[in-house]
């Protein structure tokens, strides 16, 4: 008797299962279509389906979204691999009771690109719902880019003094909340009253903060000059406080900044895309070229050179001249720099010399110091070698 109640209890839940599942109201997604939802005043469940796309290097950016014409506080929504799963999700969240301080909704409502996903819209409002795909979604490049960047550029960084000003100015305007809060915290006595306030005045500062950046571009449109007043005092003070402390010279403490910043630039790396394969495969090359040996690379550039060496380029006749004239200007430059500094003894230099007073000429910058039968001599010798240079090349090519 027990096995054939226990047999009745599974069909009953099977069939209500089976008549749950068609009273569902279920639409396939279509890229570019507009869903028009109408409402008689009640509220309702409307499950949007997107079937799964195969994986493709060539989509590792792509981007999937509904948009719905309503505000975000009038509905809530729900995301699962399949309508059931969907309606699992409403049905709990309608039979229990919960809040949630930092949920994230808006407008647009990302799925997953690869993955076939539902999409559950309860709401007693009347709506639109478009079905978008961007194929390359720019800032998911930006933050594959970004990252890259980042994580190369990691060593240098940490030891960067802007950069350091830069973090903790940056630092300081973020969490200036966290920051007065952490003050407050030491001026109150140690009870469970006030360890209790605390915990809650934490939570609400994350959720201040996540509220500020969810409309931070409505308050840069509506208060511009108090964003403004806001991020000058708090990076001003920021910037003091950095420059009391100096910035960090331990070279552990600067080994902990670089693999903090590493860290930082392989979580965006992984998720600039939802492709993980495709991303883990980037992180893995991009440690690998870093941690790569020197040595080994050096070895490698100095075979390719020497197997194909760089084709060198010779001088013409003028080009040779002006070269000429370019490095001796340069020389007698460098010369007369040495002479006036204080590094070259000037009277151990003068006894060596057979004219000092040509000398003081030449670092005075006076053309008088060379004579005209100088400069005819050296022009001669010029001649005499560009004759003898093209000689021997009509020797050679008459050979």
């Amino acid at each position: 008797m027990a096995g054939i109640a226990r047999a009745l209890w599974l069909v009953m839940l099977l069939k209500s299962f089976l008549s749950c599942t068609h009273a569902l109201n279920v639409h396939n997604l279509n890229v570019g279509e507009k869903y028009h939802c109408l409402s008689n005043g009640d509220k309702k469940l409307e499950i949007y389906c997107y079937s799964p796309q195969a994986k493709n290097i060539l989509h590792m950016w792509r981007t999937v979204s509904v948009a719905l014409s309503i505000p975000p506080n009038l509905y809530e929504f729900y995301i699962g691999p399949t309508p059931m799963d969907v309606y699992k999700q409403y049905d709990t969240h309608q039979s229990s009771w919960n809040i949630n301080l930092f949920s994230n909704r808006s407008p647009k409502i990302t799925l997953h690109p690869f993955n076939g996903s539902c999409l559950g819209i309860y709401t007693e409002k009347e709506y639109h719902a478009t079905f978008n795909v961007i194929w390359v979604d720019f800032w998911k490049v930006l933050m594959m880019a970004g990252g890259v960047i980042l994580f190369m550029l990691a060593p240098k960084l940490s030891h960067n003094v802007f950069f350091y000003y830069l973090c903790g100015m940056t630092l300081g305007v973020c969490a200036s909340f966290l920051f007065i809060l952490f003050l407050f915290s030491k001026v109150l006595p140690r009870r469970p009253a006030m360890l209790m306030f605390l915990v809650g005045g934490w939570t609400v500062s994350v959720y201040l903060l996540q509220l500020v950046w969810s409309n931070l571009q409505t308050l840069l449109v509506e208060y511009p000059s108090f964003v403004l007043s806001y991020t000058c005092f708090t990076a001003f003070i920021s910037f003091i406080v950095c420059y009391r402390f100096g910035p960090v010279t331990d070279p552990r403490s600067k080994n902990l900044i670089k693999w903090t910043l590493q860290a930082f630039s392989l979580g965006l790396m992984y998720f600039s895309t939802e492709f993980q394969e495709a991303a883990i495969s980037v992180m893995i090359i991009v440690i690998s070229l870093c941690n790569f040996p020197s040595s080994l690379v050096n070895a490698v550039i100095a075979y390719w050179r020497k197997t194909f060496p760089p084709r060198v380029k010779l001088l013409s006749e003028p080009e040779f001249v002006e070269e000429g004239v370019k490095e001796t200007r340069k020389a007698l430059g460098e010369l007369k720099k040495h002479c006036s500094s204080p590094d070259c003894n000037t009277w151990k230099t003068v006894l060596k010399l057979k004219d000092p007073v040509r000398f003081a000429a030449f670092i005075e910058g006076e053309v008088t110091h060379i004579t005209e039968e100088e400069v005819l001599l050296h022009e001669s010798d010029c001649q005499t070698a560009v004759t003898e240079l093209l000689t021997e090349e009509s020797n050679s090519d008459s050979e």
